[in-house]
């Protein structure tokens, strides 16, 4: 049951017993609740999957698109911690992006201009770099992460996001080719 958007409306116990009522056999969420640490969030969330039997996809963003190298640097790290403490109570999948990529100035819906189409080799660089150390860590706890493609993300579109996977070459890191997001770009 895709229902990230909507984990902010309810409680998380309240989520989980919507996903269990409706017949669903798990829930992607979006690996953070504004209030919570992550050690008290991923806590709740093992208690959920216990009470339920509900399995969990979660959200692990990167955002990489900083010119300072140790801000990249502590984007990863908060990402490897929460694939350390997510994986440690079975997930399994993370869905993930590498930060927005917009221009200011240009209309959000000139989708075409964002992402992707407005690029830097720096960005490509960092975006590698940073995923090349979490493929690592992901592999090493046995789970796998997709880039779901999205408009204003350098992983927007099919192609952009085989190159970068490509470049990062990691068996850990994949995609999931959500078209939904991207139906509206004019590539």
């Amino acid at each position: 049951m895709h229902i990230n958007y909507f984990e902010r409306g309810y409680t998380l116990d309240t989520l989980f017993d919507k996903a269990k009522f409706y017949g669903y056999d798990g829930v992607e969420l979006r690996g953070t609740r504004e209030g919570l640490t992550p050690a008290t969030y991923v806590a709740q969330v093992k208690q959920q999957m216990a009470r339920t039997g509900l399995s969990v996809t979660m959200a692990c963003p990167c955002n990489l698109n900083n010119p300072q190298a140790d801000e990249r640097a502590a984007e990863v790290a908060k990402a490897t911690d929460l694939l350390g403490r997510a994986s440690a109570i079975g997930v399994r999948l993370f869905y993930t992006m590498a930060g927005p990529l917009t221009v200011q100035g240009i209309p959000y819906t000139d989708f075409d201009k964002h992402g992707s189409g407005a690029a830097t080799w720096e960005q490509w660089a960092w975006a590698v770099e940073g995923f090349q150390q979490l493929g690592s860590v992901a592999q090493e706890l046995g789970v796998r992460m997709a880039f779901e493609t999205h408009n204003g993300y350098i992983h927007d579109l099919a192609k952009p996001t085989a190159e970068l996977l490509k470049r990062i070459d990691s068996p850990a890191i994949g995609a999931n080719l959500d078209m939904r997001n991207i139906v509206l770009n004019k590539n």
